[in-house]
């Protein structure tokens, strides 16, 4: 009897997934079909706009009121970035152009409805702004400040979008005080993904940097490091710096590993020596210097060069032998000579 109420009641629970699963899919079709309906009611609408900018029909302030209201409603939003993203329209041609330069203070009056909701709201709507470069005023400083009032959630996604934002349309002092806030944030996100959303940014990296080293010293060592990995990925303009970086013993040692980094990517003859020097140092305490140095070496050529990495090919460090052998490689030396 027991067997059978236990057999029974398994059934059941089968039988209530079961159902779940296809009220689930019935329930995610019926609003599919809805936002469908919305994207193409949209889709006209904008049609229609876009026609009047074609004849030069002064723009149509009830329509823009009107879109305000509707986006400041999620599913209308939601069904705005389908559009946008599927639609038939050519949204990139001279009419979306002129169409997304009126609409500018409805996305920021939106903005404003968005981030008095829950974060992830929030958070959306800024990846919808940077996904489709809705803003394309870099002096908009309204919609500047509602991506800074991003930066300073709790939510980890409103703060990254809220930063991909600033680096797609913000101005450079707006990026260098996000990066200084999120360096303060209890919760700061990790320094591999600021330096990948940094070289997203749509303006000229060499200002940006400029702006950045002005300011350097005021930022802990793991955004340091972040901001010099992104300075190496962007521009070979400073290899001056990072090498006195190097030189410096009194600098922190993942500092002077990124400065090692740079000076592997862009060639600096001035910092070829330094670098076997580091090669060469037998101080197994500090192997990644040794290790760092090695791979960075792969570029530079010349006796000394080689030779360095042939006395590293014997350092009790795997990863030292391993990034000097690649090096060798490199050096396009011969098959007898490997």
């Amino acid at each position: 009897m027991g067997s059978e109420v236990l057999l029974l009641g398994y059934g059941v629970v089968c039988l209530s997934m079961i159902f779940f699963n296809i009220l689930q899919s019935l329930v995610m079709h019926r609003n599919d079909l809805k936002r469908n309906e919305r994207s193409l009611y949209l889709e006209e609408v904008l049609a229609e706009q876009f026609r009047k900018i074609e004849n030069k029909i002064p723009a149509d302030e009830k329509h823009y009121k009107d879109l305000g209201k509707l986006l400041k409603k999620l599913p209308y939003l939601l069904a705005f970035d389908r559009m946008l993203e599927n639609g038939d329209i050519t949204i990139r041609n001279t009419e979306f152009s002129e169409y997304l330069n009126n609409l500018q203070p409805v996305l920021v009056d939106v903005a404003k409805t968005y981030m008095k909701r829950e974060e992830i709201q929030a958070a959306y709507y800024a990846h919808f702004l940077t996904k489709h470069r809705m803003i394309i005023h870099s002096s908009n400083t309204a919609i500047q400040q509602i991506m800074m009032d991003c930066m300073k959630k709790k939510s980890l996604y409103c703060r990254v979008n809220g930063f991909r934002g600033l680096c797609m349309f913000g101005e450079m002092s707006t990026i260098v005080e996000a990066v200084k806030i999120n360096d303060q944030h209890e919760a700061s996100f990790h320094g591999k993904l600021l330096t990948e959303i940094l070289l997203t940014y749509t303006g000229e990296h060499n200002r940006l940097i400029t702006e950045f080293w002005k300011v350097m010293k005021e930022y802990s060592i793991d955004t340091k490091v972040a901001l010099m990995n992104y300075i190496r990925l962007s521009s070979g303009d400073y290899s001056e710096k990072f090498l006195q970086i190097l030189r410096d013993t009194t600098q922190h040692k993942e500092l002077r590993l990124a400065a090692v980094r740079y000076l592997g990517r862009h060639i600096f003859d001035p910092a070829k020596q330094n670098l076997i020097e580091l090669v060469l140092e037998e101080d197994d305490i500090h192997w990644e210097y040794a290790a760092i140095a090695a791979s960075a070496l792969a570029k530079y050529s010349g006796e000394e060069v080689v030779a360095a990495l042939t006395k590293a090919m014997s350092s009790s460090q795997w990863f030292v032998r391993f990034n000097a052998a690649n090096s060798l490689k490199a050096q396009r030396l011969d098959y007898e000579d490997l």
